[in-house]
């Protein structure tokens, strides 16, 4: 495991538990009621982020850490998302490839206010879609 990625995900775990996190709700919970947390460094490729989100069913709060900023990322899978045919569907020649870094990944999220239908995933969940919510500031350790 990324000794990068797994300091992140602890600092986010502890900002969820005791931090400025912690009394707030997440805003994606899955169909059993859990908030499935999932973290992401903006270096990663894009193709192991989706290979985590398909994992989690197609529902996450993604927190990102980029540049020493964290952005949270709402993904929910569009059979039970509002309104899903307002985020653009993730084709065309601006849509960052699969070897793409999650960092490109939030720039092109940026983009679209609406938020993205991310591509189709192997095990047939329905297309989650995927919207930029906020940077989010966590305390230190």
């Amino acid at each position: 495991m990324n000794v990068q990625l797994e300091d992140f995900r602890n600092e986010v775990e502890y900002d969820l538990t005791f931090g400025r996190l912690a009394d707030r709700d997440l805003p994606v919970v899955n169909d059993q009621g859990e908030s499935i947390v999932i973290v992401a460094l903006a270096e990663e490729r894009l193709s192991e982020l989706f290979r985590r989100v398909d994992g989690a069913g197609g529902y996450a709060n993604l927190f990102v850490k980029d540049k020493g900023r964290v952005h949270l990322v709402t993904i929910i899978r569009s059979d039970v998302a509002l309104d899903p045919g307002s985020a653009d569907d993730m084709t065309g020649a601006e849509r960052p490839s699969l070897s793409s870094s999650v960092g490109v990944f939030l720039d092109y999220l940026r983009s679209h206010n609406a938020g993205v239908m991310l591509p189709a995933h192997m095990n047939e969940t329905e297309r989650p879609k995927a919207r930029l919510d906020r940077a989010v500031e966590l305390s230190t350790a």
